[in-house]
């Protein structure tokens, strides 16, 4: 029986997409800057099990060892250098991936076993249980953030992936069923029930959700809403044995092939669109374990051994047999397959032939897959977790960088700040406790209010400044950056965090800065209008925080100002000039002061008086014709005693009517027989027979 339960929409998947064909995805372009690195059941969200990040070759040699003190199933994921694994007295595990230190540890204190490989994204782990819980967790510390409860154990692997910043949580459980939830908050979004159980991790492509179930059909759904997009029964009608599916499917995306392995022995390659079987392929024995994408071959993990196939003809190209059994899905890196069977023997196979070139034995295995991560090679067995280096990196320091995290904490805006970082080399010899290497790298930050010193160091022992500049933060907001640690001796990241406080009270700012009047006629009153706000609004919210109130006031007796008093977050100010005691031709410049509980603002007011005019200049135009007694002055007709002549070349005009018509006078002085010519200040004297 099918059945199908839809809850609101949330959220989608994929982390961070480029899709040439619809699926063809990145898996890390999520969160710009963030490591490439195994952190998820099958490193990726399609299952891949290559991790081309890392790049070490045998013959492999063991650097550390970390005691986990208890046996597991589950694999390790990874983030952050930081390694996170469940354990089957139901502890999840945090290890610094340096040195095997353990960082946190996180448990319900019920003992249920954790067979589920972690998955790590965005800040959060997140596991199931055999109770049927699924558990989110601060990657930071371990802090349980929420928790959802199935109908039953949960073996699968989650899935966690991101559409344009919408997260979905994918897993299956023993209930039957296949469950999507809402990553941020564990919400469902929606569930589908098969009809046995769901151990089988979810894949993704191309916006669906590819699973198996114990009922032995591979199920297809669309991602978001929980359709069953479509579902194959992969079946071994030639050989009565158990149909169940336990693997988890991998995807070729640019194929568009996905790849699965039955309890019937049979290995599948299907068409991811609809579905359809392209070809199978009988590896002689179950399979339980995952298979590996590398290019155009498919390495199929039976019981029995490794066999590396064509993708798209499922020809066996060739064959590894394993002298134990086979559960736990290999994994590839740098063109090697990495191997960890339940005897106990860990084994590295050249990817091209199948040979097996190094191989180390432990006293017992499990179900727990090898994980190629920060230059290591992370196996599982015994209790313990062995990390393994190439010859290579023999003599190399080991990073290590304290605290971990720098918070600062809650302060004030405005403020500058300093921590330490302490960078050290912990690899020594275990006999002499002699520094083994030279440690030497970089340090950078993503944030630009964050200052590092130094940026560069060749030490065993560094210390690093970190300040933190906060002027131009947000009151009342939190603030997250990273610092990189990059040496010879592995890489560490640091998240720096600072909270800014709210304050409550007011911020004074006026919308102009300055009047300016420019050049003005005395006498003139001005006017201008401004406001003065409080600009301290809560981010969120946008109301006012704290009630502005102050007084206003000139430096000049020629300005006023009205009010001189408020108490209001937003208040309009009249501001009057009276130019009429100001002396002509002269610059000014005064000031308003506004004193406030939300500080003090100085606005300035700028004006020049004109200089006085000098009065106009009248014109007169005098038109007058040779041998014509009438003549115009501005238009005006008059007439002349005697009209203007031309004689021996000369013209000659009346030049009293001339005068008199520019505002002059003519006198006649007959003793002195001189002529007195007034016109303004102009004083002309003329003497008849008299040449001067």
């Amino acid at each position: 029986m099918e059945r199908m339960k839809f809850k609101v929409w949330v959220v989608i998947l994929v982390v961070g997409f480029s899709l040439g064909l619809l699926g063809q995805v990145r898996p890390y372009d999520r969160v710009s800057g963030e490591e490439q690195v195994w952190s998820m059941f099958r490193h990726d969200p399609y299952h891949t099990g290559v991790a081309n990040e890392v790049e070490i070759s045998p013959p492999l040699f063991l650097h550390f060892k970390i005691n986990l003190g208890a046996e597991t199933d589950s694999s390790p994921s990874f983030s952050n250098s930081a390694l996170f694994i469940g354990d089957e007295s139901g502890f999840m595990k945090c290890f610094d991936v340096s040195s095997g230190k353990l960082l946190w540890s996180v448990s319900k204190g019920d003992n249920v076993p954790i067979k589920s490989t972690p998955a790590v994204f965005d800040g959060k782990v997140y596991y199931g249980d055999d109770y049927g819980r699924l558990f989110c967790v601060s990657q930071e510390n371990g802090d349980i953030l929420w928790t959802y409860q199935a109908g039953d154990r949960i073996a699968s692997s989650p899935l966690v992936v991101d559409i344009e910043g919408r997260k979905l949580l994918f897993f299956g459980s023993a209930d039957r069923t296949v469950y999507c939830l809402d990553a941020s908050n564990g919400t469902e979004v929606w569930q589908y029930t098969t009809n046995d159980s769901v151990y089988s991790s979810p894949v993704f492509y191309s916006g669906k959700i590819i699973v198996g179930s114990y009922d032995g059909y591979l199920y297809c759904f669309d991602a978001v809403k929980g359709n069953l997009v479509w579902k194959v029964e992969l079946k071994n009608k030639l050989l009565s044995v158990s149909q169940k599916i336990y693997s988890s499917p991998a995807v070729d995306v640019s194929r568009r092939l996905v790849f699965v392995g039955s309890y019937n022995h049979y290995f599948y390659a299907l068409n991811a669109e609809d579905g359809s079987v392209k070809w199978t392929f009988d590896a002689g024995s179950e399979i339980y374990a995952s298979p590996i994408i590398y290019k155009d071959n498919v390495i199929c993990p039976a019981v029995n051994g490794v066999i590396c196939l064509n993708e798209d003809t499922g020809t066996e190209r060739w064959r590894y047999t394993c002298s134990g059994n086979l559960f736990a899905s290999p994994s590839l890196e740098f063109g090697y397959v990495m191997l960890s069977e339940k005897s106990g023997e860990f084994s590295c196979l050249n990817m091209q032939t199948g040979e097996r070139i190094w191989n180390y034995t432990v006293a017992s295995g499990s179900k727990s897959g090898p994980v190629p991560a920060y230059e290591h090679i992370f196996f599982y067995g015994d209790k313990t977790i062995y990390a393994f280096s190439d010859k290579s990196k023999v003599g190399q320091p080991i990073l290590e960088v304290t605290p971990t995290k720098l918070d600062f904490g809650t302060v004030d805006k405005g403020s500058k700040l300093t921590q330490l970082l302490y960078v050290k080399n912990i690899n020594r010899d275990v006999i002499t406790g002699a520094t083994i290497g030279d440690l030497q790298g970089t340090v950078s930050t993503d944030s630009d209010w964050i200052t590092l010193d130094p940026l560069t160091f060749k030490s065993n022992s560094q210390t690093v400044s970190v300040t933190v500049d906060t002027s131009r933060f947000l009151e009342g907001q939190s603030y997250e950056g990273k610092i990189y640690v990059k040496t010879n001796g592995g890489n560490a990241t640091i998240k720096v965090r600072i909270s800014i406080k709210q304050s409550l009270n007011p911020s004074l700012s006026t919308s102009l800065k300055e009047i300016e009047f420019g050049n003005v006629d005395k006498g003139k009153i001005l006017e201008a209008n401004f406001y003065i706000e409080n600009s301290h609004r809560d981010p969120v919210t946008g109301k006012w925080i704290g009630e502005l109130k102050g007084t206003i006031s000139s430096d000049k007796p020629w300005i006023s100002v009205s009010p001189q008093s408020f108490e209001s977050n937003k208040q309009l100010v009249n501001v009057k000039v009276d130019t009429s005691t100001l002396e002509e031709g002269k610059d000014y410049t005064g000031f308003i002061n506004i004193v406030s509980n939300g500080g003090n603002i100085s606005l300035s007011i700028h004006l020049i008086i004109n200089k006085p005019l000098p009065p106009p200049v009248e014109r007169k135009i005098i038109i007058l014709q040779i041998g014509n007694n009438i003549f115009k002055v501005n238009d005006e007709i008059k007439t002349l005693d005697s009209p203007p002549i031309i004689k021996n070349g000369r013209t000659l005009v009346p030049i009293r009517a001339i005068v008199e018509a520019m505002g002059g006078s003519v006198s006649w002085d007959g003793t002195e027989k001189k002529v007195t010519i007034t016109l303004k200040d102009t004083v002309i004297e003329l003497w008849i027979n008299k040449p001067q």
